[in-house]
């Protein structure tokens, strides 16, 4: 059954491609290094609220959204909850992806405003032994040994720029979950990095090999906020030239997405792998019906 929005093809994203809270990679010593950041609410609205570029030590994603949807609340009455931020970019890429959210907003009321995080002062640390578990993809290296041990480590931006380069990944993931996960791919397939004279035969397998690989699990990246944001926008964009032949109404693409969201959901953590993304959408929507 047709749902009435267009299918993402998982595939076509590997072969065409090249990696918002968790935690850090890794806790460093010593100050926090600054993240570039700005924040906004879906470009697909008629009203868009836009952040100008700032600054945080903040590594959490989702502290900064919390934020910053507090603020267009308070100060502008926008209480939809659905703004999103992007954090620990370099500047050029914030920028970058700031110009492109702009661009896509030029149809709408753009208002600028002035917002910035700067997060609390941590609080002194816990016993460790009463310390609360961490559910997220980690970075523990199980039996992987130096050099193999160094050369996974050194993936881990790699694996992030290719999530954050990617137009579904980081949609779907925070794309620092997702370089621990492949990460932890790679230390259970420390076997397979290959040596040649040659540098580009050197090295593990690309990408596209780790996403279609059937261990490669995603159950420690999947957040219910940040999949429920991607179908309500995933639904809103593609719905808008029926919105404007008005084929339908604000009201019922809403509603859909509501239908739609908590069964995407339930059938990617029933089915966690990225090359399974698509059928998870395709299920969840024709259980809905169209909207």
């Amino acid at each position: 059954m047709s749902h009435g929005v267009p299918l993402v093809s998982v595939v076509g994203v590997i072969t065409v491609s090249t990696l918002v809270g968790h935690p850090a990679l890794a806790q460093q010593s010593g100050p926090a290094q600054p993240r570039y950041a700005f924040c906004w609410t879906p470009p697909t609205k008629q009203l868009v609220y836009i952040s100008a570029p700032f600054e945080t030590s903040e590594p959490s994603t989702a502290k900064v959204e919390a934020e910053f949807n507090a603020f267009v609340k308070k100060q502008y009455g926008y209480s939809a909850h659905d703004g999103q931020c992007a954090v620990d970019l370099t500047a050029a890429t914030r920028d970058g992806k700031r110009v492109a959210v702009i661009k896509q907003a030029q149809n709408g009321e753009i208002t600028p405003v002035t917002f910035a995080y700067t997060p609390p002062a941590p609080a002194e640390p816990a016993p460790a032994q009463s310390a609360a578990p961490v559910v997220t993809a980690s970075l523990n290296p199980g039996n992987l040994k130096d050099p193999w041990l160094q050369k996974a480590k050194n993936e881990l931006p790699s694996s992030k720029g290719y999530c954050e380069t990617n137009f579904l990944l980081h949609q779907i993931f925070d794309c620092e979950c997702f370089a621990r996960l492949v990460f932890q791919f790679r230390v259970a397939h420390a076997g397979e990095y290959k040596e040649s004279n040659r540098e580009e035969g050197t090295g593990w397998g690309g990408y596209s090999n780790v996403l279609m690989a059937p261990d490669f699990v995603c159950t420690d990246c999947l957040e219910d906020a940040r999949l429920s944001r991607y179908v309500h926008e995933n639904i809103a964009h593609n719905q808008q030239p029926a919105l404007a032949a008005g084929r339908t109404t604000e009201a019922k693409v809403k509603a859909y997405a509501d239908c739609v969201a908590p069964k995407y959901i339930a059938e990617f953590r029933a089915h966690p792998r990225v090359y399974e993304e698509t059928p998870n959408f395709n299920r969840a929507a024709e259980a809905c019906g169209a909207p």
